[in-house]
């Protein structure tokens, strides 16, 4: 796709930067990958200020940085909250701003209890990084945090990256932001190609509808357009990572069990490198392997 779109003269897209005309091109991404996500994922049409970011860590740290001066602003203590094993860039990020993260078990979650004297703001992926599979509990978290008052900002890394994909209902009020990448979907991490859903103004990232790479977006759209559904290439490509699980454990003696994210695996505790160690078991990266079985005649 790299090829075939360089080959229709991109460069283009970066002249006459100055006739303004380019200002709100990032719509059309934007708009593509909601239409695209729009059978699995409900209740965007809530969040009407939408940005480009560079990946979703750009849009991450933004949100995270919201916390603090919201907490700043009520003379509270900002306390970032995520489950043992998630993501680590919503720990690096709220360490930067000097905010407290609080981990917890998931398991556990309906337990937790929270200080009036603080500002909390839960982190989660859905499909979960802590496993790479889809976590049922999430409308039921979402209603409980509701209840209480406290936001979750939802991480939608892995929409597009899991064959059967249920719905993702984020229309409650308490979910304040929703990120968005396609480094995992369509292997183009260092194209830097992600967004950020938010309920208010993010005016850390209104510059972004200066400061964007174009062709990055332009890339972003051709592939969704390509794509016909977000379920479309984790199906197509499921037997493959039945195959690269079953190579591995016959080479390494791990149990892995393919994980609903087509590039993961997991599998229970046991004497392994404690670097993939995720929670109560360990994930496991499928994607050298997938990638020499992708290559092999």
């Amino acid at each position: 796709m790299v090829r075939q779109l360089w080959a229709e003269q991109p460069d283009l897209l970066y002249e006459s930067a100055f006739e303004d005309r380019q200002d709100a091109a990032h719509h059309v991404f934007l708009d593509d990958w909601r239409r695209w996500v729009a059978p699995v994922v409900t209740g965007l049409g809530g969040f009407p200020h939408q940005y480009v970011t560079n990946g979703s860590s750009e849009a991450i740290r933004e949100s995270v940085w919201s916390l603090r001066l919201a907490a700043d602003a009520s003379r509270r203590t900002p306390q970032l909250h995520v489950f043992v094993g998630e993501y680590e860039g919503y720990a690096a990020y709220a360490r930067a701003a000097s905010i407290d993260v609080i981990t917890h078990d998931r398991s556990s979650w309906s337990t937790t209890t929270y200080a009036s004297s603080a500002v909390h703001r839960w982190y989660v992926s859905q499909p979960s990084a802590i496993d790479g599979n889809v976590w049922p509990e999430l409308p039921e978290f979402l209603r409980d945090m509701e209840r209480r008052g406290i936001e979750v900002a939802v991480d939608l890394a892995y929409v597009g990256a899991v064959a059967t994909q249920p719905a993702i209902d984020l229309s409650l009020p308490n979910v304040p932001h929703v990120f968005f990448s396609l480094s995992k979907v369509f292997g183009v991490f260092y194209h830097r190609v992600g967004g950020m859903l938010s309920r208010v103004p993010m005016l850390g990232l209104e510059g972004n509808k200066w400061f964007k790479n174009i062709f990055s977006l332009y890339l972003g759209s051709a592939l969704i357009r390509d794509t016909a559904a977000p379920t479309t290439l984790p199906a197509k490509y499921c037997h493959l990572q039945a195959e690269a699980c079953r190579m591995l454990r016959e080479r390494h003696g791990v149990p892995l069990t393919a994980s609903d994210v087509i590039l993961l695996a997991s599998s229970p505790p046991g004497p392994y490198p404690a670097a993939f160690r995720r929670g109560a078991g360990f994930r496991w990266c499928l994607t050298p392997t997938l990638d020499r079985l992708l290559r092999s005649p």
